[in-house]
């Protein structure tokens, strides 16, 4: 290189792209071993009342959101799908619940959270 001369670096759009890609699948890769974040269609909420002998419960939820559907904050009753998830819950207790994408007041998974 002669004196006074600079050096030119090569800025290769393609390079740019590698870049930002890796660091998009980072970020996807990590948000899902996060496993913290709720799924499409999940939400929690308090138990208000079980009816075993219906299969439903009503509960006090947040926010359900889904592919464009979104239901609000609010007290309800649903169905479950499997009887045996009602099994140990008690008025009061706080759950993780999923429903169904086609009746939204299907209960299909049911968890019950720690105090």
């Amino acid at each position: 290189m002669v004196e006074g001369e600079k050096m030119r670096r090569s800025r290769s759009p393609s390079g740019l792209w590698i870049a930002l890609s890796l660091c998009l699948w980072s970020v996807v890769v990590a948000s899902l071993q996060a496993g913290e974040g709720l799924r499409p269609y999940e939400t929690e909420g308090t138990v208000l009342a079980i009816m075993p002998d219906q299969s439903f419960i009503v509960i006090d939820h947040d926010p359900i959101e889904g592919p464009g559907f979104f239901m609000g904050k609010m007290e309800m009753p649903f169905s479950v799908a499997d009887p045996a998830l009602l099994n140990g819950l008690q008025k009061g207790d706080r759950i993780r619940f999923r429903v169904s994408e086609e009746k939204k007041s299907r209960i299909l998974e049911l968890n019950k959270l720690s105090k």
